[in-house]
């Protein structure tokens, strides 16, 4: 145990060095001793992007995800559900005698629903936007996955930055003619802040409280400010 917490406190020096709060010592000693599996080894990301600034992985917590069921709704599954219903014959249904039977019928019929519109299941995080999709995603991972084996100015990473770009820009407009245009009509509050949501701004931000920062953090960053 003795050397288990001198091997945690060697860790600590490292990471203690470039606090900039100036956590007393005692705080993270606290913290060795209550969590010894919560601390590790500094690791050090690629770049943001082609941003100046690193990342820092921390521990991974654990993450809230949602199932979201979404139809296929592209352009070709639309034509073909369409050209089916409009050349499909209902003269079956005539024949049938009770109600209860021409129901059943009616229901079978449009199940083929499911099969020119098919349901997928994805899962999301319950913060990420609506118009993120798991295609995006996956860019997303790609692109930082080129930008740590070869680098910012690599043709692998301009390509699926690109990719990425052109695919959140064609989502969001999607997303706007689908769900949000008719709502200028209806909603306009909602309206607008569905557009604000898109454009990345919050309208959480637009309060001035929200833009405080609480006492755990003024106090100090203040007294760092007044030693330097």
């Amino acid at each position: 145990e003795k050397q288990s917490k001198e091997r945690y406190l060697e860790k600590l020096k490292s990471i203690e060095g470039q606090d900039p709060y100036e956590i007393s010592r005692k705080e993270w000693i606290d913290d060795v001793d209550c969590w010894p599996d919560a601390l590790r080894a500094p690791s050090q990301l690629p770049q943001l992007a082609s941003s100046d600034h690193y990342c820092v992985q921390s521990p991974r917590g654990k993450t809230t995800k949602c199932t979201i069921t979404r139809r296929d709704m592209r352009a070709s599954c639309i034509r073909a559900f369409g050209s089916w219903i409009m050349t499909f014959s209902w003269d079956a249904s005539f024949a049938l005698d009770s109600c209860k039977e021409k129901f059943d019928f009616f229901v079978q019929t449009l199940s083929a629903i499911d099969r020119y519109l098919p349901t997928k299941v994805s899962r999301m995080h319950c913060t990420d936007n609506p118009w993120l999709t798991p295609k995006i995603k996956a860019f997303i991972a790609k692109r930082q996955k080129a930008l740590a084996q070869f680098g910012k100015d690599s043709p692998s990473f301009h390509m699926w930055r690109n990719k990425v770009q052109a695919s959140v820009k064609t989502c969001k407009r999607q997303f706007y003619e689908s769900k949000v245009k008719s709502l200028k009509r209806t909603n306009v509050s909602r309206w607008w802040k569905e557009v604000k949501n898109i454009s990345g701004v919050s309208a959480k931000d637009d309060m001035w409280y929200n833009q405080l920062l609480d006492p755990n953090t003024a106090d100090p960053l203040g007294t760092l400010f007044e030693k330097n």
